[in-house]
């Protein structure tokens, strides 16, 4: 049974959204037995392990890309895996699921702020550098208005650094979008995203990770890396870079709500007002679909 084509690419959506809401919550969980060098590298090889056990001659063909394309394959899988997962774990130590989601939110703002001097479809118009003020507004108020689960501001540039990585790393991979089949592609990121984290972990030694820790590993692996990158990147396909991230709108929800019932972190008003003027500044910066954009989201599903 198929879906309705209209309705393809607001599960795709949709599914990203929880999707990423819950990995930041899992990540919170998986550092209580894991240091953040350790997660980023094993979400990285596992996810590899994962597309490869799906499709194995997607690493032999990532390989090859890799040996023709080395500097796009080093900071594709930098700016899309290694760098984020890296930040996101060394942040999400003094910075709870809630507010790193939050944070992370304001990737769409930055696409659209950078790209918008060289990229005419990226470009700014008054409500969009409106959308950034409000945004970063709503950031700010998070921050100061929840002390309690931001509890430094070096783990909040963390989160913020790894907001910035992930736009650039939509950007890039908007550019290179027609080179490589998208498995392929998630496969050749993580790869060479294993590789760049590897370094981190050499010498250090191995923790003990409980059971429930492994599971909530596991759950990163499979569905929280490698299925989200492979929507991911079928998102950028379909609506370009600013729209791949409108996921990131609606996941702020979904890690307030499962950090309140699986960590127990609180719910404070504060969390709640600036959750919501920032969505609304996030909004207002990326709401510029054209006929021609939702035509081809159509066409696509």
């Amino acid at each position: 049974m198929s879906l309705p084509p209209r309705l393809v690419p607001a599960l795709l959506l949709g599914s990203l959204a929880v999707i990423w809401g819950m990995s930041y919550v899992l990540i919170a969980y998986a550092l209580r037995d894991l240091g953040g060098s350790d997660l980023a590298w094993l979400r990285a090889i596992l996810g590899v392990a994962v597309l490869v056990a799906l499709r194995p001659r997607s690493l032999v063909a990532a390989v090859r890309y890799i040996r023709r394309e080395p500097v796009m394959a080093v900071l594709m899988g930098a700016c899309n895996v290694a760098i984020p997962f890296w930040l996101i774990a060394a942040g999400e130590h003094t910075v709870s699921s809630g507010v790193t989601a939050v944070l992370l939110a304001t990737s769409p703002a930055i696409v659209a702020l950078t790209a918008s001097g060289f990229d005419a479809s990226e470009r700014l118009h008054w409500p969009q550098w409106l959308g950034v003020a409000v945004a970063t507004t709503g950031v700010a108020l998070i921050v100061g208005a929840s002390p309690g689960q931001a509890r430094s501001a070096v783990g909040v540039l963390a989160i913020m650094g790894a907001a910035g990585s992930y736009a650039a790393g939509s950007l890039l991979a908007k550019r290179r979008r027609e080179e490589e089949p998208w498995l392929q592609a998630v496969v050749t990121l993580l790869v060479g995203s294993a590789f760049l984290t590897l370094p981190a972990v050499v010498g250090q030694t191995p923790g003990s990770p409980s059971a429930s820790v492994w599971l909530a590993l596991c759950a990163l692996a499979v569905v929280g890396t490698a299925m989200s990158l492979v929507l991911l990147f079928t998102a950028v396909k379909v609506g370009g870079a600013g729209y791949s991230l409108v996921p990131l709108y609606l996941s702020p929800a979904v890690s307030i709500a499962g950090g309140a019932l699986l960590l127990d972190d609180p719910v404070t008003d504060g969390l709640g007002i600036g959750f919501a003027v920032a969505i609304v500044g996030v909004v207002l910066t990326t709401r510029r679909a054209t006929p021609s954009r939702r035509s081809a989201l159509r066409d696509t599903a």
